[in-house]
């Protein structure tokens, strides 16, 4: 309804999100218009540019590219949901309201604390140094926003949204046991906060009784 970042943020959040935009986004002056959101992915992603960071799509295509030289065999975990009423969601979705806020305030902390050790850390998962990759904290900021997103009313009136992170964990379980037993061996990529997440698909597994051994 016309608001920008200003009207729809605390002062002094919206101070902070100034200097950063200042820093990552100097030129950008449409980022004001966008929901707090979208402005937080927009930003997260300039930091990341600026920090010379790439996102997992970078390592997920070179692997992709040896499973097809080697013509091996894939068994998809994908998580599909229908959206025949696509058009109604969407506009649900423009005119609810969401707590999205704090998924900016949550970017916001992230780079004002650390964006600069971001790359001591992506070292850190090249060279498969564990310890200092259980020092993350990746659950706040996606908490935040994730669950803004699912939280809106929007989404949250959709059955098939309901219980979704859930429900795609335990497809890809289901995915990866089927795996295990037609393979003689099976590989699987997961972001890193996914293999540590206690809640998460290799802690599931372990629950069902495999054995998971940690790297050295």
């Amino acid at each position: 309804d016309g608001a920008t970042l200003r009207d729809v943020m605390p002062a002094e959040e919206y101070a902070r999100w100034t200097t950063l935009k200042a820093k990552y986004l100097p030129d950008n002056d449409d980022v004001e218009r966008e929901r707090p959101i979208f402005a937080a992915q927009v930003l997260s992603e300039a930091a990341r540019k600026q920090a010379g960071l790439v996102d997992s799509y970078t390592v997920r295509k070179q692997l992709l590219e040896l499973v097809k030289q080697a013509k091996l065999k894939e068994t998809s975990s994908t998580f599909q949901i229908p959206m025949d009423n696509a058009r109604t969601v969407l506009k649900n979705f423009k005119k609810s309201t969401l707590g999205d806020a704090a998924c900016l305030a949550r970017t916001v902390d992230a780079l004002e604390q650390d964006i600069e050790a971001a790359s001591l850390r992506a070292n850190a998962w090249a060279k498969g140094d564990l310890d200092e990759m259980r020092k993350l904290d990746f659950a706040t900021r996606e908490e935040a926003c994730f669950g803004a997103l699912m939280n809106s009313a929007a989404f949250h009136a959709e059955p098939e949204f309901k219980n979704m992170k859930a429900r795609a964990e335990a497809m890809w379980v289901a995915s990866a046991e089927r795996a295990i037993e037609a393979n003689a061996s099976t590989f699987a990529m997961l972001r890193v906060d996914e293999i540590f997440d206690p809640k998460g698909v290799i802690a599931a597994l372990a629950a069902k009784g495999y054995t998971v051994e940690q790297p050295d």
